[in-house]
């Protein structure tokens, strides 16, 4: 067996999934200028200082986002956020997707996104599965709270460990653009990085990993 498991944000699409969704709702005036505020200010502290999201703010968000609302409603609102981000989709992805099929690689995403977004884009490469930010629901409804922990740094190295320990593949791509996936990069029989940062791109010059730019 050979597995490959690829991140999405700033390796599949350019951006970040959850940004783009909160610009989708707030468009739709389902979000406040404040909530935008306060996840940017995340997003730079992870994307510049490589922090982790912080839970309580993302579960509040979410709460705020989806909660009490239905899977089929959640679903509706993904399927028009989807067909607005296509177009951010780096030029290559599709044809990376492709290639690793090729070679016999089973695919699955490795997202701290959340699952019903990381689905969306798992039907759209027609890929075996996603690893991603699951969500509780109850009587059908999401209620915002986060379902375990947020899928980043232990938990996805983790997740892969598990899935190494249970199907013992023999060959193990991990593409991923961002300096907080080291963690998981170092599990891989063939570390890609993808659209790297300057960190991550000095980092994997230095180990002579395999660099690509979609």
């Amino acid at each position: 067996m050979k597995v490959a498991f690829i991140d999405i944000d700033g390796t599949l699409i350019k951006g970040q999934t959850q940004i783009h969704f909160l610009f989708y709702l707030f468009w739709g005036k389902e979000v406040s200028t404040k909530d935008i505020i306060k996840v940017f200010a995340w997003y730079f502290s992870y994307k510049l200082l490589g922090k982790k999201i912080n839970e309580k703010l993302a579960s509040d968000l979410y709460k705020k986002l989806i909660g009490g609302k239905t899977k089929n409603e959640v679903g509706s609102l993904v399927d028009g956020y989807f067909e607005r981000i296509k177009k951010y989709m780096f030029p290559e992805a599709g044809s990376f997707v492709s290639k690793l099929k090729k070679e016999g690689f089973e695919i699955y995403l490795l997202t701290s996104t959340l699952c019903p977004i990381s689905k969306k884009f798992e039907d759209y490469f027609s890929i075996q599965g996603s690893f991603c930010t699951d969500l509780v629901t109850e009587d059908d409804k999401f209620t915002g709270d986060i379902l375990g922990k947020i899928n980043q740094g232990e938990i996805k190295r983790k997740r892969i460990l598990d899935f190494i320990d249970k199907n013992n593949p023999k060959e193990i791509i991990v593409a991923t653009d961002h300096i907080t996936d080291l963690g998981v990069l170092d599990l891989a029989t063939r570390p890609i990085v993808v659209n790297p940062d300057l960190r991550l791109l000095n980092f994997a010059k230095k180990n002579k990993w395999e660099i690509i730019n979609l």
